[in-house]
């Protein structure tokens, strides 16, 4: 008769130890394959996502404002005149640098030499007039670039006055050239504020402070030209159109008058007010360095 073994205790636990290791090993094996490998991957492309951003905020942290600045700048002196320019978000120092000063292009050259006559009048050539640039508010408060053609003996003052026109919010409906005749009637009844442009006198080109690019008329419709006899009556006025703007008694926020900001913003440069002319009250007009008496340049105005 055979003797049954006995089963030590110990045994069976060691036995039972080692098949839960294996199962153990075994859900993990199982766990890391299937449930692992998505995490990680997903894990992956949040990184990749950090990392773009990361790259975008360095990115846009190293490129300085002015960058951007100037790129807008350039657009918006590229931009047609009379249009409207955004200028949001841009400073003081920024917005100076659409202010500008240069010599005029070959092709407006040859407009000018055909259409106002510069090389006809003594001691002026097209070398002399500058193409002017500059920001305004029109009467909707928009701002808009503007394009003024001017002597170059008073190009950098017509840069500062526009300038600080712009900076007190002053109305200017429109600032263009003037290329087309019979240039005054036109030009006023648009009420566009101009500089250069040929004056008439018997239909043949006559020297004048505009003539020469001298003198600067803002807004002409609201600011006529009164021309009184000698008994100081109206006896004409220029534009015609403009014949409810003579009294100057009236309100009206786009009149010229007496001591207005915008008077004592020209003197300070150097100009002359045309409002305070007897006989030819030119509202309108502020001119610097011309001799009308003799139709000539008065140099020493820019000494």
């Amino acid at each position: 008769m055979s003797k049954k073994r006995k089963i030590r205790p110990w045994r069976v636990l060691l036995l039972a130890g080692i098949v839960a290791l294996i199962l153990l090993l075994l859900i993990v094996f199982i766990h890391h394959l299937f449930f692992s490998q998505p995490k990680a991957e997903k894990t992956s492309s949040e990184s990749a996502t950090s990392v773009q951003i990361s790259e975008s905020t360095v990115s846009e942290s190293d490129t300085p404002e002015i960058t951007d600045s100037s790129a807008r700048i350039a657009q918006i002196l590229q931009t047609a005149p009379g249009e409207v320019v955004d200028v949001e978000g841009l400073d003081a120092g920024a917005l100076s640098e659409c202010f500008t000063d240069t010599p005029v292009s070959e092709e407006l050259a040859e407009q000018i030499r055909d259409r106002l006559y510069v090389d006809g009048f003594e001691n002026l050539s097209i070398e002399d007039i500058r193409d002017i640039r500059v920001l305004y508010r029109d009467f909707e408060g928009q701002t808009r670039i503007g394009q003024l053609l001017v002597h170059r003996l008073i190009a950098r003052d017509a840069e500062e006055i526009f300038q600080e026109l712009y900076e007190m919010n002053y109305p200017i409906e429109v600032i263009n050239i003037s290329l087309d005749h019979p240039v005054d009637e036109e030009s006023t009844q648009l009420n566009r504020t101009r500089a250069l442009y040929t004056d008439f006198i018997d239909g043949q080109p006559a020297a004048s402070s505009h003539s020469y690019g001298l003198s600067i008329d803002i807004n002409p419709l609201y600011n006529p030209q009164v021309i009184l006899d000698e008994n100081g009556s109206v006896e004409a006025v220029i534009p015609i159109t403009a014949q409810d703007y003579v009294d100057r008694d009236q309100e009206n926020p786009y009149f010229i008058k007496a001591n207005d900001p915008i008077v004592q913003i020209f003197e300070k440069h150097g100009f002359m007010w045309g409002g305070t002319w007897t006989g030819r009250e030119d509202y309108q007009h502020f001119e610097k360095g011309y001799d009308n008496a003799n139709r000539v340049i008065d140099l020493s105005a820019f000494e």
